[in-house]
């Protein structure tokens, strides 16, 4: 069942009809995140895809990401995925506490796809990458970029204030794993 990520209140006009995600876990532990975003072709600025990898600053431009956190913890790993094939992944031990990254682990694998009325995403994080907990809170959120440039922020829940998708409240979908992987 797709989830749906909320436009930050300050966010300026996008012309986006909406965005949304779905997760499933998968055989292995690994974890199958799908994005949509629904809105005119030429509301989002056109993206030139990279050399897949790992790269730094990704939400600066249209991107997708992830908050993972075992429930009750206050570490938590951020993901972020670009709409260019690449990513990026981080270890905090508190908020905004970043304690490194998470080179070196297998990547994810990236499917990105542009609509004539949107652009899909579709992320699978290897179990390597993810925290082994029976409870794992989610944070999906994405940051779209309009034709000139313009950000907006989208999440399953906002923090009062300037967009903050590091706000633990935010991390408001509880998934529910078995060691082996199999979700609940």
């Amino acid at each position: 069942m797709p989830l749906t990520l909320l436009p930050h209140p300050d966010n300026p006009s996008m012309a986006v009809d909406r965005v949304s995600a779905e997760v499933r876990t998968l055989a292995g532990g690994a974890l199958q995140l799908q994005y949509r975003v629904d809105c005119a072709q030429d509301v989002l600025r056109p993206v030139q895809l990279a050399t897949p990898g790992f790269a730094d600053g990704l939400w600066r431009h249209t991107c997708f990401e992830a908050f993972l956190a075992p429930a009750g913890a206050e570490a938590y790993r951020e993901f972020n995925f670009s709409a260019d094939g690449r990513w990026a992944g981080y270890r905090f031990g508190a908020w905004r506490a970043r304690c490194g990254d998470l080179r070196g682990l297998p990547p994810p694998r990236l499917k990105i796809a542009a609509r004539g009325d949107g652009l899909n995403a579709e992320v699978v994080l290897p179990a390597a990458l993810l925290e082994d907990a029976e409870a794992v809170d989610l944070g999906l959120t994405a940051v779209l970029e309009r034709h000139d440039g313009v950000l907006s922020y989208w999440a399953l829940a906002h923090a009062p204030g300037p967009a903050d998708f590091h706000w633990r409240a935010g991390f408001c979908y509880r998934l529910a794993r078995d060691p082996g992987g199999e979700q609940r």
